[in-house]
């Protein structure tokens, strides 16, 4: 109990990436970007970690960002090809569905 309430006291935010393969060569970062809160730190605090990502999609205002979302930003940008971002996707039937195609046609390819 003590860390967590340490960490969430002190968190400020945190910045994850994957490196994708640029579509013509090169590599672009997708970024997944938390900044806490007081909703972020009381869920920390309270050990309900599992409800982060559902308070990052409300705190998008704030600068939070998701993994899938930005995938699929670089794909329609025509950044990264599909199968790139599905391989560097977490979520994958999320993806999939963010971007109208099914998740087992991707599987077979």
């Amino acid at each position: 109990n003590q860390v967590r309430a340490v960490v969430a006291d002190t968190l400020k935010g945190v910045v994850a990436q994957t490196l994708c393969r640029r579509i013509g060569g090169g590599r672009v970062a997708a970024l997944e970007i938390l900044i806490s809160d007081a909703g972020i730190a009381t869920l920390i605090r309270e050990g309900k970690t599992h409800q982060i990502l559902s308070a990052m999609q409300i705190g998008k205002a704030i600068g939070n960002r998701l993994l899938n979302e930005e995938l699929m930003r670089l794909v329609q940008a025509k950044t990264v090809e599909v199968d790139e971002a599905m391989a560097k996707a977490l979520d994958k039937a999320d993806l999939a569905q963010k971007l109208g195609i099914k998740l087992e046609a991707v599987k077979q390819q």
